[in-house]
């Protein structure tokens, strides 16, 4: 049997609570599910298929956002953060800066045909729900946020996870 190994830095474990779920501040990062990697800054971040984010987010007791999740959280508000290249989604969004009642999302880029792009402009992240025939993601820039966009199951996306209250 094949163990798998993964490291859990101390700031991956800061949350936020917004709709009694804590989500989580920083993107997945669990290695040893075959995903892909991107550094930036001296950080690597990392990007897994539907199935890969669902399976690393399982393996450390957690679990991907729904889509209904992502919408509710958008719903509260969204601001793009352009100093941070990312988006700001809660009742705080506007502020942009760290609250108690929003998250800041950084724009990862995405890598549908397993190249990373887009990163600092764009971002992709996997939500749990399957729609009707390919799965949902949070999808999002500068100058929109989608929370019912699919995408092939096979493509490479971030994830950011949550746990109950």
């Amino acid at each position: 049997m094949r163990r798998r190994i993964y490291k859990i830095n101390k700031e991956d474990l800061d949350y936020i609570i917004i709709n009694n779920l804590k989500w989580y501040k920083e993107p997945l990062r669990v290695a040893g599910y075959g995903e892909l990697t991107y550094t930036s800054g001296g950080k690597t971040y990392y990007y897994y298929t539907f199935a890969q984010a669902q399976q690393a987010a399982s393996s450390i007791g957690k679990r991907i956002p729904t889509q209904a999740e992502y919408s509710a959280l958008g719903n509260l508000g969204f601001s793009w953060d352009v100093s941070l290249k990312g988006i700001w989604l809660g009742l705080d969004a506007n502020e942009k800066q760290e609250s108690k009642t929003s998250l800041f999302l950084p724009a990862l880029g995405n890598a549908p045909s397993g190249v990373v792009g887009n990163f600092g402009l764009h971002g992709t992240y996997w939500s749990s729900t399957m729609g009707p025939t390919y799965p949902y993601n949070l999808n999002f820039s500068s100058t929109f946020i989608i929370s019912n966009n699919t995408s092939y199951a096979t493509s490479y996306f971030t994830a950011i996870f949550v746990d109950q209250v």
